[in-house]
C-alpha cells in the first residue's frame, strides 16, 4: 500500500478495493486527480465514488459540477441502482443559498457555472451549516471549467493561481478534494514500463505534484464514438493509479453502460 493508514479517519476509502488497497484512498487536506479525454466516463467514475463514500458509508460529500445540472447528476445516480430511490422524489431540501441537500444522506450538490475557488468555499459553509459537522469529501467536475481572479492574460497562470487556491481550499477544510480533468481531445496517454505520462493542456506540469493520488482512465474507444448496435453492454476501461510515491498501478474496470457502474476485474 503507498499509504500506511495509521488513522483510517484521515481517509476516505473509493469503494475500490484494488484502489483503496494501492493508495489507502483519498487523504483529507489533500488533492486527488481523476483525469481522462472526453466521453471517457470519468463524471460516472466519481459518481461510483460518491455512491459508495457517501452514500454507504456516510461520509459528508459536496459535489460542485460546473457543466451538468442537478437534474442530469440525479439521473445519472438513479441509473446507477446502488443509491437511494428516494432521491428521485421529495427527499431534496429547497435550495440553501444555491447548495441542494438530501434529507437523509449526507450529500450536497451545486451546480453553478463559472465558479471560482471562493464560491466552493461559500458552498462547503453551507453544507457544513446544514450537516452541522464537516465536510469530508469535495469532488469538482471538473477543472478546466473553473475561473480565477481574471487578472492573467494566460490561461496557464490563471490555472496555476486555482490549483494553489484548491489545494488551500483541501487543507482549509480538512477535506479530501477530488478533482476531476479533462485530457484534451487527441493527446495520448503514454505508459513506459511503470510510469504514465499525459497532458492537461493548459495545467502547469509542475502543477500536477500538489496531488497527493492521481487516477487516469483510459480507453480505446471514446464512449461518443460507440452508437446503435455497436453499443455493447461493458466496456473494458483501463485505470491508472498512484499515490504520492507516483508508483503507477495500472487496475483493469468493467463499464456497465446500461448502469454506469465501473467493476473491478
Amino acid at each position: 500500500m503507498d499509504i500506511m493508514r495509521a488513522n483510517t479517519s484521515q481517509f476516505v476509502l473509493t469503494g475500490f478495493a484494488g484502489i483503496d488497497k494501492h493508495t489507502g484512498g483519498l487523504q483529507k487536506g489533500k488533492l486527488a486527480l481523476l483525469a481522462s479525454a472526453p466521453a471517457v466516463g470519468k463524471t460516472s467514475f466519481a459518481l461510483n465514488i460518491v455512491c459508495q463514500s457517501c452514500f454507504k458509508a456516510g461520509n459528508p460529500t459536496l459535489l460542485v459540477s460546473l457543466e451538468l445540472p442537478v437534474k442530469t447528476i440525479v439521473a445519472r445516480l438513479l441509473e446507477m441502482k446502488i443509491c437511494p430511490e428516494s432521491i428521485s422524489g421529495n427527499a431534496w431540501k429547497p435550495y440553501v443559498q444555491g447548495v441542494l441537500s438530501l434529507t437523509d444522506k449526507p450529500f450536497y450538490i451545486t451546480d453553478k457555472t463559472g465558479q471560482r475557488v471562493s464560491d466552493i468555499y461559500a458552498a462547503a459553509d453551507t453544507a457544513n451549516g446544514v450537516e452541522k459537522s464537516k465536510l469530508d469529501l469535495i469532488v469538482i467536475d471538473y477543472l478546466q471549467l473553473l475561473r480565477g481572479t481574471d487578472n492573467f492574460r494566460r490561461r496557464a497562470e490563471e490555472m496555476a493561481e486555482i490549483m494553489d487556491e484548491l489545494s488551500r481550499l483541501a487543507q482549509d477544510l480538512n477535506a479530501a478534494v477530488l478533482v476531476l480533468a479533462q485530457i484534451p481531445r487527441g493527446q495520448r496517454i503514454e505508459t513506459r514500463g511503470k510510469d504514465v505520462k499525459f497532458d492537461l493542456g493548459d495545467v502547469p506540469k509542475d502543477s500536477l505534484e500538489k496531488f497527493d493520488f492521481i487516477g487516469i482512465l483510459d480507453r480505446p474507444i471514446a464512449l461518443a464514438d460507440l452508437c446503435g448496435a455497436d453499443l455493447p453492454k461493458d466496456v473494458l476501461t483501463h485505470f491508472w493509479v498512484t499515490g504520492r510515491s507516483r508508483d503507477w498501478k495500472r487496475i483493469a474496470f468493467n463499464f456497465d453502460l446500461s448502469r454506469l457502474l465501473f467493476t473491478e476485474i
